[in-house]
């Protein structure tokens, strides 16, 4: 999202104070996420971003790296990066080093340890890929969980800074004010199924710096789609044990259903939103998918 601020700097001149220039500083708050499912983040993006179904995460209930621990509640996964990228930027901002961050998105706040009990909610964010050794304190406390904070218009103390969420800031000078960028890349994890959650990003100066008596405040958005879809699931039922390894994937990163009935049909996330915990469950689910390959 960009939004136009206009400035105007005020000057002395001779004990008066007269208008020298107009300034317009066109600041940008763009949170990023490859919301076209391509396996790009680009500009194709910001086109969609706003749509239904988002961004496509499956939920991270397998074990990657064989320790015996479910991978949403392991803070430390051997092997190849699971958390999908967003990548948040923000440019021009008026003071930004002086700004507080607000995310509002449908959170699962991690267990206190490895392997403990899942809370509600679809997604983490995390400010660490999966394969990196993450505490599952929020970053105010310390961690690297990334915790929504609620913009009302109140609350501007409780934002993040910059520097918190990890933000190295340029600062440059415009229309006599400070303007600052700077951007971070921040990790998604799907940890419960939902349809087309928000994630939103807010950005908002400091009282101390005003113009005409307003905030500068910018921001952006993105949705998501978290889905549960084992791929051991898929193989058991469509492929015959089959391994649905890269080249069974399609452009989306999504698995091909890949047995004689269903060769070449794309299973479909929207309506996965099953848990294989029982065994009516499961065959549901297994239904559902069948139903929308055919």
């Amino acid at each position: 999202m960009k939004t136009k601020t206009a400035i105007h700097p005020l000057t002395a001149s001779c004990g008066m104070v007269s208008d020298k220039a107009t300034w317009v500083i066109i600041h940008k708050v763009d949170l990023q996420i490859d919301s076209n499912n391509d396996g790009k983040i680009d500009a194709e993006d910001d086109i969609v971003e706003g749509n239904a179904p988002g961004r496509l995460l499956i939920v991270n209930n397998g074990d990657a790296d064989n320790d015996g621990i479910i991978d949403n509640r392991d803070f430390s996964i051997d092997g190849e990066p699971l958390f999908t990228e967003a990548k948040l930027t923000i440019s021009n901002f008026p003071y930004l080093e002086n700004c507080r961050i607000f995310l509002s998105y449908d959170a699962s706040t991690p267990p206190d340890t490895e392997g403990g009990a899942l809370a509600g909610g679809s997604v983490r964010i995390w400010a660490k890929q999966s394969n990196e050794a993450r505490s599952p304190l929020a970053v105010k406390g310390g961690g690297d969980f990334v915790a929504p904070v609620v913009w009302n218009g109140e609350n501007y103390n409780e934002g993040y800074t910059a520097a918190e969420l990890g933000i190295d800031v340029t600062s440059t000078e415009a229309g006599g004010i400070s303007v600052g960028s700077g951007e971070v890349t921040l990790y998604l994890e799907g940890i419960n199924s939902a349809n087309a959650k928000d994630i939103s990003v807010i950005v908002v100066s400091n009282l101390n710096y005003l113009w005409h008596g307003e905030r500068f405040i910018g921001g952006d958005s993105a949705k998501t789609t978290t889905f549960d879809m084992p791929i051991s699931l898929l193989e058991a039922e469509f492929t015959g044990g089959r391994s649905l390894s890269g080249e069974h994937m399609n452009s989306h990163g999504l698995p091909l259903v890949l047995n004689d009935d269903f060769d070449g049909h794309q299973a479909n996330p929207a309506n996965a939103a099953f848990t294989p915990d029982n065994e009516d469950a499961r065959s549901t689910r297994i239904t559902t998918w069948q139903t929308w390959a055919r």
